[in-house]
């Protein structure tokens, strides 16, 4: 009973954290200004991120049946300029499909960049569809 009541709190906390990213329905929105670099064709597109501390962010996936899936050494920038580099993990759910990208920005911090749905490899010779 202890254990299933301290993964409902954890669950709800992390909901809570996440500002109800999974309960709330998706609307149509503005789409975001993507920011062009100066002599680039490249283009830097404005996000939220949704963090909080690993153990609860590892908690919410893993209430979803994510599992871990493959892991790499990422890089990603800050809106002042900075480079970062730190762990990234893709979660998935081998029976829905649904995915989780995650990076860890500091010990025991983690962030999910983006979550989806339709899992799968690549198909069409390496073009994704």
């Amino acid at each position: 009973m202890k254990h299933l009541l301290k993964t409902l709190g954890l669950t709800i906390g992390a909901i809570l954290l996440s500002g109800g990213m999974l309960i709330q329905p998706l609307v149509a929105q503005e789409t975001p200004t993507p920011q062009q670099q100066p002599n680039s064709q490249v283009m830097k597109l404005p996000i939220l991120v949704d963090c909080g501390p690993a153990e609860v962010v590892e908690a919410l996936l893993r209430n979803h049946g994510e599992i871990p899936t493959a892991q790499a050494l990422v890089t990603w920038s800050l809106p002042n300029g900075q480079f970062l580099r730190g762990p990234m993990v893709i979660w998935a759910n081998p029976k829905t499909f649904s995915v989780s990208i995650v990076i860890m920005p500091a010990v025991d911090f983690a962030c999910i960049v983006m979550p989806g749905a339709n899992f799968g490899p690549v198909s069409s010779e390496g073009k994704a569809t």
